[in-house]
């Protein structure tokens, strides 16, 4: 489990791709405290294993199924890449609760500047609007976000400076894909009530 707020940006150092294994990648980062193999860290909002560290690396594994259904399957060699290590008991739930189980992805269509903040609008799925509510919480690249706007299939972030200087946001250009996690209370509410209505 995860809350949204990004620690570390990191970068891309090593994509290893395999017929027989799955796809390697080495992150380059000065953050070496108390990550261990095996730790689980959110990698531009998606939950992976670390399964090799070095100093100022470590090293995490892509199935196919993760590729797929993320932008990892756009990642190149020196690219930025949000951080965040997983929750510890105690710790301050600062954004929302984010799983790292992304649903799918949000396409950049406009970038906003307002003032010193971004407004940014995304196009996404019939399957995912469902889940979207104007004031309810969303995960773009493990960003942990308030949602402004609904409009059709569009929807709409304010981004603070803060963010926007401390994530990788500002390499993204209209038409990227951005890797969108829905909130999970949202997700199960909505389960519910497709349930009902079909009883």
């Amino acid at each position: 489990m995860f809350t949204g707020l990004i620690t570390h940006v990191g970068k891309v150092s090593k994509i290893k791709a395999s017929d027989k294994n799955d796809t390697y990648i080495g992150i380059d980062i000065n953050w070496n405290d108390d990550l261990i193999i095996g730790s689980s860290v959110c990698c531009n909002g998606v939950c992976l294993t670390v399964i090799d560290k070095k100093l100022n690396y470590f090293g995490v594994e892509l199935s196919n199924e993760t590729i797929k259904r993320t932008n990892f399957q756009f990642m190149k060699l020196n690219n930025a890449i949000n951080l965040e290590k997983s929750l510890k008991i105690g710790d301050e739930l600062g954004g929302h609760n984010v799983t790292g189980h992304i649903d799918g992805l949000a396409k950049l269509t406009k970038i906003i500047q307002i003032k010193s903040s971004y407004e940014l609008w995304f196009k996404v799925s019939e399957e995912i609007t469902k889940y979207l509510a104007e004031k309810g919480s969303v995960a773009l690249n493990g960003i942990s976000l308030t949602i402004n706007k609904v409009e059709n299939n569009f929807f709409s972030v304010n981004i603070i400076q803060h963010t926007w200087n401390n994530t990788n946001l500002p390499n993204y250009q209209i038409g990227s894909f951005i890797n969108l996690e829905v909130d999970i209370i949202s997700r199960y509410v909505s389960r519910h009530i497709e349930n009902y209505i079909k009883k």
